[in-house]
């Protein structure tokens, strides 16, 4: 089953991780984006859900599920 989650997850990727490139090469303040800090932590709790299913070994995948991780963290936010 072909889901729009991973599509979501990587345009939210996009945003932060473009939000994160500007804020190191101007080394200043980052301009307001249209991204709030609700906006952040929505993918960042979605992004540690998923690691998490991932981390136990219930993400389907084509044939079955994935193996469980090892030794996969929680993800945090900067304060």
């Amino acid at each position: 089953m072909i889901t729009s989650a991973p599509l979501l997850v990587m345009a939210l990727a996009s945003l932060l991780f473009c939000d994160a490139a500007v804020f190191r090469r101007k080394r200043s303040a980052c301009s307001n984006n249209g991204v709030t800090d609700a906006d952040r932590k929505l993918f960042l709790d979605y992004h540690n859900e998923a690691r998490l299913r991932v981390a136990k070994g219930i993400e389907p995948n084509r044939v079955g599920y994935m193996n469980p991780a090892k030794n996969m963290y929680k993800l945090v936010g900067a304060a």
